[in-house]
């Protein structure tokens, strides 16, 4: 997707996820680096466009159009996760203040099961997305064949459009 097509909201019709008509969208972080998608699995969005740009990367807003089903379907295994952190992590917590080794590692344990899922979520029902700023792009990855179908034909036009403009 072009971030000129962006600034003008111009998105395709479908749900980027489920290839479902939908006027619904959301707005996503794209952060300018090959390895956006590599830091998002690993520590989550937030973070991952808090390091970026702390290391100077370019970030620009995104609207991605999502049915209403498959944005629940994420915010639920997202809460899952979350839950399982957060328990996991008082149990490691109290496990280490009052030197209960095996509650600490129960609570090790179920931490890590809380970020595994997530991580399981995150690749299996939500997409990654990637700045290219260079060239004025955006990827999005793991996506619905339908709405990869409609990107692709609204960025073909738009590089014919392009091309044809005087003065190129």
């Amino acid at each position: 997707m072009l971030i000129s097509d962006q600034q003008r909201n111009v998105l395709p019709s479908v749900c980027v996820k489920s290839g479902e008509p939908t006027d619904a969208a959301i707005r996503v972080r794209a952060v300018d680096s090959p390895r956006a998608e590599l830091f998002t699995a690993a520590i989550g969005q937030a973070a991952t466009v808090a390091l970026l740009r702390v290391l100077r990367r370019r970030v620009e807003t995104v609207s991605l159009p999502v049915s209403e089903a498959s944005w629940r379907l994420w915010r639920g295994r997202l809460a899952v996760s979350i839950l399982l952190s957060a328990i996991g992590s008082a149990l490691a917590l109290v496990g280490l203040l009052r030197g209960i080794t095996g509650m600490l590692v129960v609570g090790v344990l179920i931490l890590g099961g809380g970020w595994l899922n997530r991580v399981r979520a995150w690749n299996n029902a939500w997409v990654g997305v990637e700045l290219r700023a260079a060239r004025g792009e955006v990827v999005v990855s793991r996506v619905h064949s339908t709405f990869d179908v409609e990107a692709k034909v609204m960025y073909s036009r738009a590089m014919v459009n392009r091309s044809k403009r005087p003065g190129r």
